[in-house]
């Protein structure tokens, strides 16, 4: 008898809002020597226009629960619409609004759940008017890449 090749499915591609665990390979905020045991939550802050299957760069901005409330350090914790129910989000979560990077979907591991209209709309005004300095509706939140619409090879 054949044994029949069923592929695995693909992930669904992150959507804005969405809070996901990325592999700690694709966000490097400690020391490189620090070798991070689990994954990091991060936001995805990508266009929609920019979440259609197959795309391979998403902006996100990581989260920590080490430090306080600040100009760059919006707190979350009670922001989340909706967590998945494996996911319980530390008490005091801050979005690292300053360290906004796009990363490879291959670092993407698994959803979390996602945050409300207001407090992420609110993230992205302090990310362009604050870190980027541009109003938000002039910038579109698109990773740097042309290429974007590209799976890797």
């Amino acid at each position: 008898m054949q044994s029949i090749n069923i592929p695995k499915p693909k992930k669904p591609s992150p959507q804005p809002r969405e809070v996901w665990i990325v592999d700690p390979k694709g966000v490097q905020l400690d020391s490189p020597s620090r070798d991070p045991k689990k994954g990091r939550p991060v936001l995805v802050v990508t266009d929609y226009k920019l979440t259609r299957p197959g795309a391979y760069l998403f902006n996100i901005i990581p989260t920590t629960t080490k430090g306080r409330i600040g100009r760059f350090r919006f707190p979350i914790a009670r922001a989340y619409e909706y967590s998945d129910p494996w996911f319980i989000p530390e008490s005091n979560s801050l979005a690292l609004i300053r360290h906004f990077k796009p990363i490879k979907i291959d670092y993407f591991i698994k959803r979390c759940g996602y945050l409300d209209v207001t407090s992420y709309e609110t993230i992205q005004n302090i990310l362009c008017f604050e870190v980027i300095g541009l109003p938000r509706e002039s910038y579109d939140l698109a990773p740097d890449d042309e290429d974007n619409n590209t799976s890797a090879t």
